[in-house]
Formats: C-alpha cells, structure tokens, sequence
C-alpha cells in the first residue's frame, strides 16, 4: 500500500473530469491537490479511469510519498507534461526565452510555407482549359466510361503557364512581378503555353527546357531559386516527370499522350471566369508574396514542400461535395465530380486546399516532434540504464555510455554503425544505443524515443518484434508490425483471448491489414508490503500506465484519415505507433514517389528514427536505393543506425555521404547546427569510436574495424571450417554432402541420454537446387544412425515456413546453463528418440536443407553447416548459424564449404550469376559486368586467394589480405553505390533536387529489381489449390491450379521426414473459431508467391508441390534429376 500525493493541472472539462475521478479514490486536501493510500490495483484502476478521458487539456502526476529525493518524482504521469516542469518535480509550467523562439516561425519557414501555397494558387490552372473541362462533362454524361488519358496534362499546362509568368527571373523579380501581375498577364501566359505545349506533345522525348528549371542549357543553373521551387511543385503535384539518363534534363514523357490527337483550341480557356479572375485569389497572391525570401532556397523541396502540397489537394479534393444547382455547374469550371455528380467549381477546390495548406505544412514541419513517442520513463529499464553485461554483451553498454556522451556535448544529427559480430546482441544493442543518443539530444523537444526497424526479410518482422516485447520489455501497444500480411500466428504463443473475441470475424487472422499491433498482457503486480515500488515489474508497471496527451496526431492528419477508406486503419497505425517493426520495402516509397502512395511513408520516414538490420544483405542495387531513404530520413531530421557484423567500408561510406547529404538540407531548413555525430562500434575493447574528437567519418570507420579485426585475431574460434574437394558432377556433390552430414554429426554431437543428436543445416543458393538435395539426400535408419530432414526455402506456403521456423527457433535458442534443454523436449514432443529406438539407432541427425532464408536475422544455434559459397558475406552470415548462443572454442571443422558453388556446376552456367556477382546489372543502371573469367572454373581456394576459412569470422569481409572474390563484389559495389562523383546516379540524387523530381532515378537504381511477375497460389475454402495470374490487381482472376499445370504429390520416403505430417502439426497450432478457419483464413495461410519469368500471360505452368519439399517448377521427377530439373535431349 502506497501512500501518495495527487496532483492536477488540467484546464476547461478536463478539470472537472479529473476532480471527480480523484474524488471518489483520495482525500481533497488543496483546490487541486489530493492525499490518500492506494495499492497497486486501485492504482491501476486510477490511472485507467484518467487515461480513458485524457485529452490534451489534462495534467496529472501523482507522488508517492517516500524519502524526500524520491517524493519529488512522479510515479504515474497522464496527460500533458508541459504543464509541469521537465522532470515532472513542481507544477509550474517551465518555458525558456529559446523555447518560446522556436513557437515562432523562422523567414524561412515563412517563405517555404508561402512557396506551397503560391503553387496551390497555380497548380490548377490547366484545368480551366475545354480539353479537361470537357472531359468532366463527358464523364458525368457517361458513366462507367473508361477515364481517357489527356493529350497534355493539366500540371504540365499550369507549369508552362508558370514558366511564362516568371521562369527566367531571379528571387528578387519573382518577387516583385507576381505582386503586380494581373489577370490580363495570367490569360496571355495561357495563349503562349499553346504553342510550346504542341513541341512537347510532337516530341515528348526531348527536353522541355522549362526557363524555371534551367539556365543556358544548365540543367542545375536554376535550382534553389524561387522560380523552380514553385514551378517544381506545381509540375509534380500529381506524378513525377521523366528525365534523361543524366538525371537532371527534363522531358514531357509522363505528362503528354502522344497517340491522343492534339487540339489547340482544346487548351484554351472553357465557357466561363477562369478563378484567377476572382479579386480574393489576386489579393491573396499578393499577400503571400510578402512572406518570400530572396536567396533562401526552398530545402525539403522533393518530400515535405511536395507532401504538404499534395497533402493538401488530396484532403481539399476529400471534402468537395456534389452540387445541388445544375445550372451552376453548367456556367462554372469544375474541378471535380462526385458519385458521378458535378462537385466543387475551381474556385472552391482552390479555395479548399488554400485553407488546409497550412495545417498540411505544419504536420510534417512545426509538430514534426509532437507525434506519438515514448517519453524517457516510458522506455524500458534495460534499455535506458542497461545492466552491466558480460562478455561478448558488454559492448552495449560501451556504445550507448559514448553515444550519450557525444549527443550531450553537441547538437547535430546521429549516424551509427554497429559491426558487433554474430550472436553478441544487436537487435537489443541498437534501440539501447539509438535511445541513449534521443535523450541526450542538446535540443527538449528531440527527446523521446521514436523510430522503425527495418528488416530485410518479411519473416523476421513478427520475431523482431515479439522480441522487443518480450526481451526488450517494450509495452505491447507500442510495437506494431508493417508487413505485407497479418503475421502467422500459433495456438501456443499467446494467451488464449476471452471466447466472444475469437470467434467469427474477431479471429486474429481474419483482420486482412497489414499492419498489426500486437499487445502484451499483464495486469498490475501484487503488492509487495516488504519493499513496495522495488520490484523490477512493478517499476515496469508503473512506466507503462503513464500516457502524455502533448503527444497525438495532428488535427489536419485524423481529417486526412477519415477520407482515407479502407487505408485508414493501417496508415492510423503506421503514423501513430511510437515503434514499427517491418520490411524496409514498406519505407522504399519515399526513396521512389512517382505518386501519391508514397504520402503517408513519408510522414512516417520524416517524424521517426530509422535502424537498418543486416544492411550488407542487400545486392549493391538495392543499397543505393536504400542510400536515398537515407538521405530523406536525415532530411527529415532523424537519426539512423545500420547494422551488420560484416559491413562493407564502401557501404558504410555512401550510407554516410547520403545521411550527411540529408542533414545538411534539414540544418539548412530549420536552423540548426550542420554537424553529424557519428559513432562506430564493434563487440570488442576498443572498438567503440566516435568522431568527438573532430574525426572524419572515414577515419572512424577505419579504426573501429582495425580494432575489430585485431580482437578477432586473438579470440578462441567458435567456427572452423574446411573447404570441400570440387565435385564434378551433381551425383557427386550429393554424395559428398552425405558423406559430410555424417562427420559432422560425429564431431559435434551432443548427448540426450542414450543418443548421440546433432542438428545442421545445408545452405544451398537456388530454390531448384534446395528442393532437389532435400529429396536426394539419403535419409531414414542407416549404419546405425537415424537422419531425419526438413526442407525450407521461400516458396513453402506461409503456414507450413512460418511452422517450421517457429519450431526451429524454439529449440534452437540454446542460451543458459542447460543449452539442449528445449531440443530434448523437441525431440520428446515430436517422439524422434522413441523412431531412433524402433529403428535400432543410437545416432540422430537432424538436417535442415535450406535456401539463404536461413542465413540472415535468424536467432538459431546449430551444431554445424554445409554451405554453397555463393559469395563471401553468404558463406560467414551462414556459417554465424553455428555455435551461436553457446560459447564453445571449436577444435575441429564444424563448417564445411563445398569447392565450387553449385550456381557454377548448374550444365550451361559456368558464372556465378543469378544470384551471384557476375550476375548482368540490368540496362538502365548503366553499370558494366564485373566478371570472373581469370578464375575459369570459380573453384573456391582460387576465389578465396589468402583466406582458408579455417576459422571462420568477420575478417573474410572485413581483413585487408588478398581475397579475389570479395575484391570483385566490391568493384561492383562501387559501380553501383557511389555517392561522391555527381554523375553517377545516388551522388546526383544527394546533390540536386532535378534528380530527386523525377522518374529516371527510380529506373536507374531500383530496389529489388526484377524483371519478373509474382504468381499466387493458395487454397480456397474447400482446399483446392487456386493460381491467381494477377494477384492485387484488377485483372485478378482465380482458378484451378490443376487446370494450369500444377501436380500435387505425397513425397514417397515418409520415415526419412522430421515431420511427416507438416501440415497437419501446422494447422493444430493455430487459433480459429468454433467453426474452423475462414475462407480469408486459409487463403492468407496458404499463400505462395512464385517468379513468372515469362511475364506474358501463360498457358501451362509446370509444378509440383509435395508438403516436404514445398513448389518447385517441372514434375516429380525433377526432383531425383540433377539440379532439380531434367536436362533436355540435345
């Protein structure tokens, strides 16, 4: 029972509804002041009963009262915390003169807000014109009608019409001219527009040479004038234009249709007053003008100035309504239809956007510190003061102590690289560090914990996140999920909800949103009379019943939500939730905003924190698409930390130079220091560096991995590996893979009882190659050994991978004093000792053969692995599988390289490509092919040059001695990632906002580039299997999967299995209603997306499935061919 001190500083009602709760639970001993005894549970009660009715008008703490340092601090905060002083310690409102500054807006936040709403002024223009006019009138008499591509776009008129006004002026003119323009000068711009508009849509491909945006044939001369600012927006407010491979000389590609006739007399104005006709558009044109700045640019150009804009249009378009006087429509130009009715006039379109135009800005500007974020007593304990940890975890402590250090001492933005090595905690390092950074920021208003983690693999999003619940002690409602689909979950890893919400439509996978929060559970603690508030779980609980109502979202973004539709609740919870934990492809929208779905990414990017997990995974490609999220990430104002026990120095550099970029353009906006601070760590003594002492980025990086390379040198190997003689054909290779699962096995077993078990993995490269060793492979009681296996690759539908990695977790998790304790239960569940027994065995190996799913942000702890050397990063992110939790010293190989890469073996290959680095980057990146042909045959021990993997670590990628391949993987690493020549695509993009505005740089390096279609395979409500040739499009079209070409079979060797009924243990695991899954249920679970490389419409695909080895293209005897597929007769 705690004895407590209730304070209120609520205003208006929220007052009265504070008062009458504390009324019925405490003594009134002052006009806002109330004394009482509350155990945990009427705490609980209290703090519910507040936080039901906080608004942003109401002010609670309450104190226990305790010794006097620990009186002072509240232990339950509701509502706004400026109305107390920063720490919570008096009820005073504590607001400095500089505090005070910052509520007022800076010239140049003046001037940016006047240039978005000057081009909401112009950005219509062309739709006064017959030719869209008529297009409304046509749409209106004929519904249903296919919409009809314009032969010129209305943004490209009303920018070539801004083009005429006042494209070739400097600020000071700009200024000047639009004060005094007039209507008459408005209608004389339309009439010239005609013309040049004929040349654009007669050769769309040449360069528009638009005076707003370039000067004497120099296409960057332009830039940062006010000229091209507001031209820029009015251009790109609906889509982005094209460009030429140089990024930077505009063409009309996107914005014309040539094969539509062109019409001079469709671009001139329509029957009726054109709204710049109107005195209250001229006079607020020439008030905003007043608030323009000469000389300061326009930074934020490309996402937040274009968002707000967009932004604004969108919400103003949401609010039109349909008129009710038809002869109105009729003599005035329209801007839009509703429900196939006429809606808003021009005039008020314009009118509607003008009035949310600030409220747009302010949203992604002024309260871009005011969404939802945890507070600093909000975050868990272990990651605000993390705990003195032993070696290999003491780094952690190390970086987040250094990482405060150098944000107190100066105000600048925070880049991070974290290279600790396998299994030493970076999933709990980087949010420890990225916190220990927020809280220190020089400036109060950047204090609060914010932030994404973005994962490479949709797998991991579930895992990632349920670790930061359950490991990480974040609350449940503050963890969301952004993946493609509702996660999978199991019967097992929740607490069974209350009946009535489970049942029908409740059902947790019956919710079709991608994004999901999923909640922790847990009521208060018992009171503890002996050492009351003391308990790790009751300080905990207290953290969690605290809310701030200073955080929510803006007022502007709930009106934009309630317009969205079906996309409200996801983007509601992409923008509120204070951690997401996801895919990164969810964030790549920002990196590409051809339109207007990358909006509410962006208002995500620009207002939280970003840590990149495992970043040397992606190709080099999709690295520089990642170096453009980066970029506007820091443009926004944030911090980033990559992640990866092998990052690349080139990687690390251009993630740098893209970061930098971005803060420089953020400082510039918002007046604030241009400093980065930089901090770079490894696991090892020493190895934790920061640039405090006025260190180059470079110079950081350089010492941080001198350092870690040094400490690996001396530390005891937990991986030894050796290097397979080459096979020379695939009866061979499965030979040798048998013969190596056994010594294996024989040199790292453990001992359950009687038995002799291992579990290893073999990592193969190709999906096809994956599928037919896992069939090949001999398996079943032999010698006196039981081997069961277990296939895994991406092509599995999603209840049988997400099964199988849940029980590969579970007893793979080998951390402890008792580190086989989960695989003795494992093997008692599943009865694999009780099938040793009957079969007269006292060896059992468990072989799970698998494609690089495994190899990447999986947590497991094998006992050994056979790898494919498709590249260097494959062969040490796979081989950091083995031994990861247990911190043993390995004598002897427990890793084992094949000689030659099965991708080179394949008859008819010979590179290593696809995947692979000799792969052929596609045209448009205008990169040459790195290959290998000095090395004829690609066998490893020439590949690897100086290094043997006799011990296996993070000096393969990160040492400095002669390695051929990893050599050739940088050279095309650098090809595609430079960032500091301006030519090459991400240095243009960092340099110049013409390459930020346009569609070439979404051609020119593309995430996840691929050149084929996905096809969807799933069940339907009565367990046939369905192909969907189209899936998430309007050409959807569902039918029989047998009717295509697929072929269903059971995999002939059941007792060779660890799981010989795969689906059937899936599906008993998983939660439905009384009356079993639903038809979105067993769709959603069952679902398979597999590459069509043809990309036309197919007639019959080939396929299999089996249950074990999942689809794979041919038919079942492609599965005991070599490769997995039967050569064609020459």
């Amino acid at each position: 029972m705690r004895e407590i001190i209730a304070v209120c500083r609520s205003s208006k009602r929220s007052r009265v509804r504070v008062a009458a709760v504390l009324d019925r639970y405490f003594w009134r001993i002052g006009d806002r002041t109330w004394r009482g005894r509350a155990s945990n549970a009427c705490l609980d009660r209290v703090a519910r009963e507040l936080r039901a009715d906080a608004k942003r008008n109401t002010a609670v703490v309450i104190h226990e009262i305790r010794s006097a340092r620990e009186s002072r601090v509240p232990i339950v905060r509701i509502g706004s915390r400026a109305a107390f002083s920063e720490d919570g310690v008096v009820p005073v409102v504590v607001r400095s003169a500089a505090a005070g500054m910052r509520h007022a807006r800076s010239e140049s936040e003046r001037s940016r807000l006047a240039i978005v709403r000057i081009a909401i002024l112009f950005h219509d223009l062309g739709k006064a014109t017959v030719l869209f006019q008529s297009k409304l009138r046509v749409a209106l008499k004929k519904r249903g009608a296919e919409p009809v591509s314009d032969a010129v776009r209305h943004e490209l008129f009303s920018a070539v019409v801004w083009d005429e006004l006042v494209g070739s002026r400097d600020d000071d003119e700009l200024i000047e001219r639009l004060k005094n323009i007039s209507s008459i000068d408005i209608d004389g711009a339309c009439e010239k527009a005609v013309v040049r508009l004929r040349g654009f849509h007669r050769q769309p491909d040449h360069a528009m040479k638009l005076a707003f945006a370039e000067r004497d044939n120099q296409a960057q001369a332009r830039e940062g004038t006010l000229a091209y600012a507001i031209g820029m927006l009015i251009l790109t407010h609906h889509r982005l234009p094209e460009a030429n491979t140089t990024h930077l000389r505009l063409d009309a590609r996107a914005h014309v249709n040539s094969s539509a006739p062109f019409d001079n007399d469709a671009l001139k104005m329509a029957e009726g007053t054109p709204f710049w006709h109107c005195c209250t558009w001229l006079t607020r044109l020439r008030c905003v003008c007043e608030h323009l700045r000469p000389g300061l640019g326009a930074p934020g150009l490309d996402i937040p100035l274009r968002a707000s804009l967009m932004f604004a249009d969108h919400l103003g378009s949401a609010l039109s309504e349909v008129q009710t006087n038809p002869k109105t429509s009729r003599k005035e130009h329209l801007a839009n239809t509703k429900d196939g009715k006429p809606a808003d006039t021009l005039p008020l379109h314009i009118e509607r956007v003008w009035q949310r135009a600030q409220g747009c800005f302010d949203m992604l500007h002024r309260h871009r510190d005011r969404y939802p974020a945890l507070c600093e007593n909000q975050v868990p304990i272990a990651i605000r003061h993390p705990d003195p940890a032993p070696e290999p975890f003491a780094w952690q402590n190390i970086a987040a102590d250094a990482a405060r250090a150098l944000c107190e001492a100066r105000e600048g933005g925070f880049f991070a690289c974290l290279m600790a090595g396998t299994g030493t905690g970076k999933t709990r390092g980087a949010p420890t560090v990225l916190a220990a950074a927020a809280f220190a920021d020089q400036r109060p208003e950047r204090r609060y914990l914010r932030m994404m983690l973005a994962l490479g693999l949709r797998s991991l999003a579930t895992q990632s996140s349920d670790e930061y619940i359950s490991d990480l002690g974040f609350d449940g409602d503050d963890v969301a999920v952004l993946i493609g689909q509702p996660p999978v979950r199991f019967e097992d890893q929740h607490k069974k909800e209350p009946e009535e919400s489970r049942a029908g439509s409740e059902s947790l996978l019956a919710l079709p949103e991608w994004l999901r929060v999923e909640r922790a559970g847990g009521g208060p603690p018992p009171d503890d009379p002996q050492n009351p508030g003391e308990s790790e779980r009751e300080v905990d609980w207290l953290r969690r019943i605290s809310v701030d109502t200073d955080r929510g979202l803006p007022a502007t973004l709930d009106r934009i939500l309630e317009h969205a539709k079906s996309r409200a609740a996801s983007a509601r919870r992409l923008a509120s939730s204070p951690i997401i934990v996801g895919t990164v492809d969810h964030l790549m929208g920002v990196a590409s905003p051809v339109n207007s779905r990358y909006l509410f990414q962006a208002l995500r990017v620009l207002t939280s924190d970003l840590i990149l997990d495992e970043i040397d995974q992606y190709e080099p490609e999709d690295i520089a698409a990642i170096g453009r999220l980066v970029y506007q990430t820091a443009a926004g104002g944030r911090r980033v930390i990559i992640m990866s026990a092998t990052l690349p120095d080139d990687a690390a550099k251009a993630l740098f130079e893209a970061y930098r970029a971005g803060w420089r353009d953020h400082a510039a906006a918002f007046g604030i220091a241009d400093h980065v601070n930089v901090l770079c760590s490894g696991d090892s003594p020493g190895s934790c560096l920061t640039n405090g002492d006025a260190l180059t980025f470079a110079e950081v990086y350089e010492a941080c991995r001198t350092e870690t390379v040094a400490a690996l040198q001396s530390r005891q190997p937990r991986r030894r590996g050796t290097i397979l003689p080459v096979c020379g054909d695939w009866e061979e290779l499965v030979g040798q893979v048998d013969r190596q699962c056994s010594a294996l096995h024989d040199a790292t077993a453990g001992t359950l009882g009687e038995f002799k078990v291992s579990v290893g993995f073999i990592r193969m490269t190709r999906i096809s190659h994956t599928a037919a060793l896992a069939t090949q492979l001999p398996a079943g009681p032999r010698e006196g050994r039981l081997r069961l296996k277990v296939c895994l690759h991406s092509q599995f539908p999603r209840l049988h991978r997400a099964w199988i990695e849940r029980e590969l977790k579970s007893t793979l998790t080998r951390k402890g004093p008792e580190p086989d304790a989960r695989l003795r239960v494992f093997c008692q569940r599943h009865g694999l000792l009780e099938r040793a027994t009957e079969a007269g065995c006292r060896h059992l190996e468990i072989v799970v053969v698998t494609s690089p799913v495994i190899e990447t942000g999986n947590d497991l702890d094998f006992d050994w692995a056979i790898l494919d050397p498709s590249s260097m990063r494959a062969i040490v992110q796979a081989a950091g599988r083995v031994w990861r939790h247990r911190i043993y010293s390995a004598k002897t190989a427990n890793v084992a390289i094949l000689g030659r890469s099965a991708v080179v073996m394949q008859p008819g290959a010979g590179r290593l490509e696809k995947p692979g680095v000799e792969t052929k980057p596609h045209c448009d990146t205008q990169v040459t092919r790195v290959i290998l042909d000095e090395f004829v045959d690609r066998h490893l021990v020439d590949l690897a040059g100086a290094r043997t993997f006799e011990v296996i670590d993070a000096r393969a990628i990160l040492g400095s001695d002669p390695v051929p391949l990893r050599e050739k993987e940088a050279e095309l690493r650098a090809r595609m990632v430079d960032a500091h020549n301006a030519a090459t695509p991400l240095g243009c993009y960092l340099r110049h906002p013409t390459a930020r505005l346009n569609r070439q740089m979404t051609r020119s390096r593309v995430f996840r580039r691929t050149t084929t279609r996905d096809l969807s395979y799933f069940q339907n409500g009565e367990r046939k299997w369905m192909l969907d040739l189209w899936p998430g499009t309007l050409n959807t079209d569902p039918q029989l999967a047998a009717s295509r070409g697929l072929r269903i079979n059971e995999f002939p060797y059941a007792d060779q299995l660890l799981f010989p009924d795969l689906d059937g243990l899936a599906w008993q695991n998983i939660p439905t209603g009384e009356d079993g899954p639903t038809r979105y249920e067993i769709r959603s679970l069952t679902e398979v997306r597999v590459p069509d490389y043809k990309t036309a419409d197919i007639g019959e695909l080939p396929m299999i499935y089996t249950e074990f080895s999942g689809f794979t293209r041919g038919g079942l005897e492609d599965l005991f061919q070599p490769f997995g597929k039967k050569l064609e007769k020459s």
